[in-house]
């Protein structure tokens, strides 16, 4: 059982916060969506695997965020503050006892939950759990033109998706073609920024802030189509005290199939370095 709360309102929208409350002492669990940051939902994960930390005590949080390109990363980027900050606020309200927290982020997600851990105007998670995530957006791969075996996305196609409002609510259905049509152009790092005079390294995490991260568990697969396997290799070289659990077959989000035994063992090792 959830409970709904908005943590804030933004462009005439409600960005709200999915509770999944239970009375413990473990840190919560806080989720962030995956989707390129063009998609996605905060109820993207399946609830098998929500259950999986539920039953190890730990309370579990999924919150939406504005999307690109109809809002630019600088102000996205800002949600995921005020996510945290309702969450440090507000533990009491939604039945917890304390405010210790995990960040947990797929892909796109866990690039957020990395610039968050980077943030000094957030308060420090204990630990990470980061599912084929990234810290930088100057990979070679993602400024480059791929996805051309795939029919190419019409730009007609692109801008009837586009919306003139911010949405929180990007289902991959409606808008996936938006990703990519962005990978297939080379265009997804400028559909982020609608400032080209913004300093991209402000997003990024450097080896220095790298080093200065908490425990992270690492999750990928060496197949993986959308993010070089190379990241999670750097990520765990230099992340003091990380775990790295590699799929030696799947494709990019491997635990999409919560019935996959790959995928319910990495969510079994994640919660278990959790527990640590």
């Amino acid at each position: 059982m959830s409970n709904l709360y908005t943590f804030g309102n933004k462009d005439g929208i409600e960005l709200t916060a999915r509770v999944y409350s239970i009375a413990s002492d473990k840190p919560a669990i806080l989720y962030f969506h995956g989707g390129g940051l063009l998609c996605g939902e905060k109820d993207d994960l399946p609830k098998a695997y929500i259950q999986k930390f539920l039953d190890s005590g730990h309370p579990f949080i999924t919150f939406d965020y504005r999307l690109a390109p109809e809002v630019g990363l600088p102000d996205l980027y800002t949600d995921v503050q005020d996510a945290v900050n309702w969450f440090q606020a507000n533990f009491e309200q939604i039945g917890l006892t304390h405010h210790r927290f995990i960040y947990f982020g797929r892909s796109a997600g866990a690039y957020l939950t990395f610039l968050a851990a980077k943030d000094d105007s957030l308060p420090k998670p204990e630990k990470m759990i980061a599912f084929y995530g990234y810290p930088r957006l100057d990979i070679d791969t993602f400024s480059s033109k791929t996805y051309q075996h795939i029919t190419l996305i019409p730009k007609a196609l692109v801008d009837g998706i586009i919306g003139d409002k911010p949405v929180v609510y990007g289902p991959i259905h409606k808008r996936y073609a938006l990703y990519l049509h962005a990978r297939q152009t080379g265009t997804w790092i400028s559909s982020l920024f609608h400032d080209p005079t913004t300093n991209v390294n402000n997003y990024q995490l450097s080896d220095e802030d790298l080093h200065k991260l908490p425990p992270t568990f690492i999750a990928q697969s060496r197949t993986d189509s959308d993010v070089p396997f190379y990241v999670s290799g750097t990520l765990h070289s230099q992340i003091p005290n990380s775990e790295l659990f590699v799929v030696d077959q799947g494709e990019h989000d491997f635990d999409r199939d919560p019935s996959n035994p790959l995928a319910i063992e990495a969510y079994e090792k994640a919660i278990a370095f959790c527990m640590e």
